[in-house]
């Protein structure tokens, strides 16, 4: 029997539909919508890094937010539980991720309607990585934004002049171009502290563990389990992508560690690079800032990384001086990474003071950023 106008109106609205912990894990819940661009499943990757989170709340957490059109999936918000460590209280956290909504479908502001979903639900909510298409969305809601300029030290040309060169010409031209590379790198990542030790791990040690202290105003707490769940999670299923753990140390005293990550990328941005292994420091921490200075740090995460045959190092800056460093060891700057945050009207951090983002400690590998 056909519709009546009113009754396929109701049918056709959207509407915000809320996925908890104990649903995902359900097999068969997601085939009660339609969904034929198969948005809304989560990967068994993803999956299972929701479900080891330290900072997990139980089975009756929201981790997804889907947007309806009737019954058509056309939008999806997955939420992260995380912890925001505030002059020594701790506060709940979620991280949105992967937001999408179908390009066909972003007249129906769906967009708008998840991420007020997410206001809705959490004290507070970030988001780290923010694409293009969803900045002005967050934005538009208040969002704090903090930026951190993004810098690059090339290593291969290849994926690179293959844009615009015929490949055998390009190869050609990528052998006399990366042995320049090499000179150079070499250059910028000499004369760092030779009493430093280093140690490449994949997770954390226990001497690690008894030195690790959260540091006021973050993001993440640091812990032995946090950083574990993060060194041992990824979202991708390619075998290429690694994390790492490097811990610094002189005179048997840790002075600092840097979380790094290995990640292949098919086309590595919207210039159009291919086939890109890119190498990134994602995190890190200086607990003895007289034995261990930031260049040092980074001058050594950039070394590892490049042990690895990487295309190309990755470090964001979250403050002024740590970009002065990052231009004066060569690196050029690419554009900029946003963490973007929402604190409910009258939670304490709402106020002027935590708006700046010097009152800050921030990283690049914060939310979801750290496992994509």
């Amino acid at each position: 029997m056909a519709l009546s106008p009113t009754e396929a109106g109701k049918r056709r609205k959207t509407r915000i539909v809320i996925v908890r912990m104990s649903d995902v894990q359900t097999p068969t819940f997601y085939q009660q919508w339609f969904d034929p661009a198969g948005l809304a499943p989560m990967s068994r990757e993803k999956l299972a890094a929701l479900s080891s989170n330290p900072m997990r709340r139980g089975d009756d957490e929201p981790v997804q937010l889907l947007g309806l059109l009737g019954d058509e999936v056309i939008g999806r918000l997955d939420l992260i539980a995380g912890a925001l460590v505030v002059d020594d209280h701790t506060l709940p956290l979620s991280w949105a991720s992967a937001f999408t909504v179908l390009p066909e479908m972003r007249h129906t502001l769906i967009g708008l309607k998840l991420v007020r979903e997410i206001q809705r639900l959490n004290l507070v909510v970030a988001a780290c990585g923010i694409s293009k298409m969803a900045y002005p969305i967050y934005k538009r809601f208040g969002w704090i934004d903090f930026v951190m300029p993004r810098y690059i030290l090339l290593r291969h040309s290849r994926p690179v002049i293959e844009r615009s060169l015929h490949p055998r010409a390009a190869l050609t031209a990528a052998r006399v171009i990366d042995t320049l590379l090499a000179m150079y790198t070499k250059c910028v990542l000499r004369g760092t502290n030779g009493l430093i030790e280093l140690r490449l791990d994949t997770s954390v040690t226990p001497e690690l563990a008894r030195t690790i202290r959260c540091s006021r105003n973050t993001f993440m707490p640091r812990s032995a389990e946090t950083l574990n769940w993060r060194l041992r999670s990824s979202f991708r299923t390619d075998q290429r992508n690694r994390n790492f753990l490097l811990t610094l140390t002189s005179h048997g005293e840790i002075v600092g560690y840097a979380l790094l990550k290995l990640r292949y990328h098919a086309v590595a941005s919207a210039r159009g690079f291919r086939d890109v292994m890119l190498g990134s420091v994602q995190e890190w921490l200086i607990f003895n800032s007289r034995l261990l200075c930031y260049r040092t740090l980074i001058t050594m995460a950039c070394r590892e990384l490049i042990r690895h045959n990487v295309d190309a190092v990755e470090v964001c800056a979250a403050t002024d001086e740590e970009a002065f460093v990052l231009r004066r060891m060569g690196m050029k700057r690419v554009g900029e990474q946003h963490l973007m945050w929402y604190p409910s009207p009258g939670t304490r951090i709402a106020s002027t003071e935590y708006r700046q983002q010097s009152n800050w400690m921030i990283r690049s590998g914060e939310g979801d950023d750290f496992f994509s």
